[in-house]
């Protein structure tokens, strides 16, 4: 989206590009907030931008790559609970459910913010099933501008 060129280089793990960057090896990482959030609260790393469309909350200081002169630019990392094709519909509705109720619960949301992550509202199906299919297309679309092929 930038235009530049760069080498990209691979970790075994969000923490090692971290760890690269602060030992001086690399000059910038895309990290999650989670892996990030202590060098950047000691001071051994700055942020310059979130990836995500909003500011999250652990970093509001931070801007959105959007503020940051990349309007298009929305990436944003979630987990999700999975069944198997085929689950029954009722087991399917439990679940979501429950999810549904671990996203709600102020214990849950207050462990996951001290590691930069936030819940999402409650979800359908039919939702998350939008959702999957959009990242899809971001992902796509981003492979394709990075020329990434399997090796």
């Amino acid at each position: 989206m930038a235009g530049i060129d760069i080498e990209g280089v691979n970790f075994r793990g969000t923490v090692d590009g971290v760890n690269a960057l602060i030992a001086g090896e690399i000059e910038f990482v895309f990290a999650d907030v989670g892996a990030a959030l202590v060098p950047i609260r000691d001071g051994r790393i700055k942020p310059l931008a979130v990836s995500s469309k909003r500011r999250p909350l652990v970093l509001p200081g931070v801007p959105t790559m959007a503020e940051a002169g990349f309007p298009d630019f929305d990436i944003d990392g979630f987990f999700g609970a999975y069944a198997p094709a085929g689950t029954p519909p009722e087991i399917r509705a439990k679940l979501n459910g429950w999810m549904n109720q671990l996203g709600a619960n102020e214990e849950i949301k207050s462990g996951l913010a001290i590691v930069g992550a936030e819940t999402f509202p409650p979800m359908t199906f039919e939702h998350m099933d939008a959702l999957l299919r959009e990242r899809r297309t971001l992902w796509g679309k981003l492979v394709g501008i990075a020329k990434i092929q399997p090796q």
